[in-house]
């Protein structure tokens, strides 16, 4: 069940494990993370050549953080922008990448 924000009906903002499971793949953490600094970025050219193959990038976690309205994705050109949930997870995402060092290795 989603969290209404009292400021607008028309966006939720995700409940904490909400948030939490769409962080559990270091996949989807560098796609959202990336997001921080771009408006815009192409997820192929942020992971592949990491271990994630095209099928799983494609087939799990793009329409996984799509669905969550987190992220927009352009299927046919293959890009994401940030969706509408995009900044009720910002701190969670900024808390990650100010913070490499304190946390396990691989996890950006």
């Amino acid at each position: 069940m989603l969290a209404t924000n009292a400021d607008s009906e028309a966006v939720t903002t995700p409940t904490t494990d909400e948030a939490l499971a769409l962080l559990t793949d270091v996949h989807r953490r560098r796609v959202l993370v990336s997001l921080l600094d771009d408006d815009i970025v192409d997820p192929e050219t942020t992971l592949l050549g990491d271990d994630c193959p095209a099928v799983e990038l494609h087939h799990v976690h793009l329409p996984k953080l799509d669905e969550a309205d987190v992220v927009d994705w352009d299927r046919d050109g293959g890009f994401v922008h940030r969706g509408d949930r995009y900044e009720s997870i910002r701190p969670l995402l900024e808390l990650l990448a100010e913070n490499p060092g304190h946390l396990p290795p691989n996890w950006l």
